[in-house]
């Protein structure tokens, strides 16, 4: 440190003894740097004109001039601020109204983009706005199935991890491309224009109608009617959603036996083996709008019942169809059936246990797929209708028409890669077959999701049919409302393991389309058109 001492001079630092050694002591390193004191006195420095202290002084006419120069930079810098201020607020305000509409000032989308004359500030508000732009839905039916296609293909293992397992958040491989977590939070999270796994919404033609039609106290004022088809899996919410649909229509209008069209010597007509000429002359006959297939897989000609299609909508008073269904988490649902037809209504004194249930239904599936009559055939009402009901990837038999190969092992791990040209195209019709249908509704979020984020609606229900009332929304067609977890059940670890990679598809398929509900729910003002 150094001692201050008083001089005449007033107030100065002296260096210390410590201080005056390290300086002799410095190297010679120090000297060729020019850091010795001595070197104050050496001719090269004495070459140099160093001034006196004295001519460091300004004039205080420098001083002046000075000053006045920097003040008048800042004045014009100021003025341009200002000017350039009002001139982007109209940019942003005009910009802004055409985002919020989803479109620029050319009906673009992506329009904004370039007309912002201001580069550094539009690049900063881009960034800034990335997760308020419009959403884009895949630009077809098989980039999405394409997209699906790939995820399917990882390992259930994989797929476990990104969806089930409590550190997923720890690992930045385990990224799920759904963005699910935020969506359960009712966060849109969507930052990429296009969403790829997103279907195009279906256009709102039949929709539309059928709302006017129930709302209409004189129901034969139109010529064209507008019926629900109902695509029932079993064990997956399809009496809850019978349940809603004779709380928001006239009874009259809905088939009474759970909402399953019947016939003189039929209670249950099977309306999944109807031609749909029988099926357009029974909504207009029979004034029923609303029709359930539960044991049948869908067929899949009835989309020619759709406004869209050129295939019996000729004539102006041939009805349309509006295509809805309910998923479930497919083990809760496998679960669920074992509950239900495995031990409630199984007359049997000895009750299997879930694993052996599932086998029994396997082979039981297995044996139907065999059968030329079998459930997938569309050949006639087949007497064992529950063969179905606990086979693996339930969900994609029903969508792909029955098509689904079951695997080939039974039990323990599934060669899937081994029957690939097996199992893909009847998985890419099942998600083309999702994809055209105006409302999928994870069962779980029946009766809690459907009040919108900004309080203008009451969700997809409402959107799509004309539906507000939701009360009771889950119901049991007999017994108990049951716990039908599957993490909860009797299965071991490895047997959990063995169901998720049998049901491998189903899982994905039952994920993606939760992220698409909730995604047309939470990103509605951004979704385009």
């Amino acid at each position: 440190r150094s001692r201050l001492s008083l001089g005449r001079k007033g107030l100065t630092n002296k260096p210390t003894m410590e201080q005056r050694r390290r300086v002799q002591k410095q190297p010679k390193r120090d000297v060729i740097n020019g850091n010795d004191p001595s070197l104050r006195k050496s001719k090269a420095l004495r070459r140099r004109k160093v001034p006196k202290r004295g001519s460091d002084k300004i004039s205080s006419s420098t001083v002046i001039l000075l000053a006045s120069s920097f003040l008048g930079l800042f004045l014009l810098g100021y003025m341009y601020s200002v000017i350039g201020i009002f001139s982007g607020r109209n940019q942003t305000t005009s910009g802004g109204n055409a985002l919020a509409n989803g479109s620029g000032s050319n009906g673009s989308p992506l329009a904004l983009r370039g007309n912002q004359p201001q580069k550094q500030t539009n690049k900063i508000k881009l960034i800034d706005d990335a997760n308020h732009g419009p959403l884009q839905p895949a630009a077809s039916l098989d980039d999405v199935a394409s997209f699906l296609l790939k995820l399917v293909r990882m390992s259930s293992n994989d797929l476990r991890h990104i969806y089930e397992d409590e550190d997923r958040q720890d690992d930045s491989k385990a990224k799920d491309p759904f963005q699910l977590e935020a969506l359960e939070r009712g966060e849109c999270p969507h930052v990429d224009s296009t969403i790829d796994w997103l279907p195009p919404k279906i256009p709102s033609d039949a929709s539309t109608l059928f709302k006017i039609q129930q709302s209409s106290t004189d129901k034969d004022s139109s010529n064209r009617k507008v019926g629900v088809w109902f695509e029932h899996l079993s064990k997956a919410g399809g009496t809850s959603m019978c349940n809603l649909a004779n709380a928001n229509m006239p009874k009259k209008d809905v088939p009474q036996y759970y909402c399953m069209p019947s016939e003189p010597d039929m209670v249950d007509a099977r309306v999944g083996q109807w031609t749909n000429r029988k099926l357009q002359n029974y909504i207009r006959d029979k004034k029923k709008y609303f029709v359930s297939n539960e044991w049948e897989p869908f067929p899949l000609d009835k989309f020619n019942m759709r406004p869209s299609v050129d295939g019996g909508n000729h004539d102006d008073s041939d009805p349309w169809l509006i295509f809805v269904t309910t998923l479930r988490h497919p083990l809760n649902r496998l679960v669920s059936a074992y509950k239900f037809w495995g031990i409630l209504h199984n007359t049997a004194e000895n009750k299997p246990t879930l694993a052996e249930f599932l086998q029994r239904r396997e082979n039981r599936a297995r044996n139907d797929m065999n059968d030329p009559q079998g459930l997938g055939k569309h050949l006639g009402a087949n007497d064992d209708f529950l063969a179905m009901v606990g086979r693996p990837n339930f969900a994609m038999w029903k969508f792909s028409g029955g098509t689904m190969p079951l695997p080939k092992s039974i039990g323990g791990a599934v060669p899937w890669g081994d029957i690939e040209d097996e199992w893909v195209n009847s998985f890419l019709v099942a998600v083309k077959t999702l994809c055209q249908y105006d409302l999928v509704i994870p069962m779980e979020l029946l009766s809690t999701t459907h009040e919108t984020k900004d309080g203008s609606g009451v969700g997809p229900l409402y959107d799509i049919l004309g539906w507000d009332s939701f009360e009771d929304s889950h119901v049991v067609n007999t017994g108990p409302i049951l716990n039908s977890k599957a993490k909860e059940s009797d299965l071991s670890e490895q047997e959990y393991d063995e169901l998720w990679d049998k049901n491998r598809m189903d899982m994905v398929i039952y994920y993606w389309t939760r992220a698409v509900y909730l995604t047309r729910i939470h990103c509605a003002s951004r979704l385009v058109a």
